[in-house]
């Protein structure tokens, strides 16, 4: 096997560098309880991220509720929650920004890439991270492919 040097990290952001199940949970939660639906833990959340917010609210739905209609008035409603909402209890994980810190000193490029909406990316890297800390920073937007896209594999 080759020597290889690393030059630059790509971080994902939710579930590695914050730690935002709770205030993504709490959103949904209150979306279900506006909508009459029950609830749900921090845990079962766990399970229902990873897969974009609309597969979120399929997730938390029960099962006989999932018609188009109600999918997409959850949806709506839980990016406005979330929206507003994202930073309650949204944190590092300990030690996370001293490694991050760590990793710049010593000349590595950075970036984030997350299949969290860009805005929403944007702002909580922003909040969370000092500014030029990462040298890019991405997240999900209509015309890119959810990662992981097999077409990213490298072959070598």
């Amino acid at each position: 096997m080759k020597d290889i040097e690393i030059k630059a990290i790509i971080f994902d952001l939710d579930g590695t560098l914050a730690d935002s199940i709770e205030d993504i949970g709490d959103a949904m939660n209150r979306v279900l309880q506006q909508n009459g639906f029950p609830v749900h833990t921090a845990e079962q959340y766990k399970y229902f991220v990873g897969r974009g917010l609309r597969n979120l609210v399929i997730e938390a739905l029960p099962e006989k509720e999932r018609d188009e209609e109600m999918i997409e008035k959850l949806n709506r409603a839980m990016m406005d929650d979330y929206g507003k909402n994202y930073l309650v209890k949204t944190k590092t994980y300990e030690g996370i920004r001293e490694v991050v810190s760590s990793l710049k000193k010593n000349g590595f490029k950075m970036g984030v890439l997350s299949n969290k909406a860009d805005e929403m990316t944007q702002k909580v890297v922003t909040e969370l991270f000092p500014a030029g800390t990462f040298d890019i920073v991405l997240g999900m937007k209509a015309d890119m492919t959810r990662k992981p896209d097999p077409r990213w594999r490298s072959e070598s």
